[in-house]
């Protein structure tokens, strides 16, 4: 976190991981996640603020069986994520709250590899075609403070879900 002034803080978030198990001395599972999100606050003034928050993550699993050479394999998928989003906040005064904002996601999937595993695996390679995808979305919200111990909220969000590329 740093803070450049009473006005301006960015904050960069990163975690990565590698995990993996063996079952019955013949199958090996990995998997593994990185991501890194980056955020910066502006306050315009004491009524009104903004966060824009960026990041990418990254998850990846496989799964080898290799305890017949013959039909050693390797499974392998991915998925990453490319986002982004901007969120306001309003209060015209102590009992009054808006939100709103927009975000957009990126997704990027590998949904599945088959090779084989060393030289002596017949197994037949097979590769699922990439995938692509967007989810964009716009929304406001509305807080009523009425007194010390209720308060009301309502709000709207409106998503879009677009598939990227060909399709079969």
């Amino acid at each position: 976190n740093h803070t450049f002034n009473s006005k301006n803080t960015l904050s960069v978030t990163a975690y990565t991981s590698k995990d993996g198990f063996r079952l019955n001395n013949d199958t090996t599972y990995t998997y593994s996640n990185r991501n890194l999100v980056m955020k910066w606050k502006h306050v315009f003034n004491n009524k009104l603020y903004m966060n824009l928050t960026g990041g990418m993550d990254h998850y990846d699993y496989n799964v080898t069986g290799d305890k017949n050479s013959v039909r050693s394999y390797e499974l392998a998928f991915g998925i990453n994520q490319y986002h982004g989003r901007a969120d306001f906040n309003y209060a015209p005064n102590n009992d009054h709250l808006f939100n709103f904002g927009v975000s957009s996601i990126n997704y990027k999937m590998q949904p599945g590899t088959l090779t084989p595993k060393g030289n002596q695996s017949l197994v037949i390679p097979d590769k699922l075609n990439p995938e692509q995808a967007r989810e964009t979305a716009i929304y406001f919200g509305d807080k009523i403070n009425i007194n010390t111990r209720l308060s009301v909220q309502a709000g709207i969000r409106y998503t879009l879900y677009q598939y990227l590329g060909a399709q079969t």
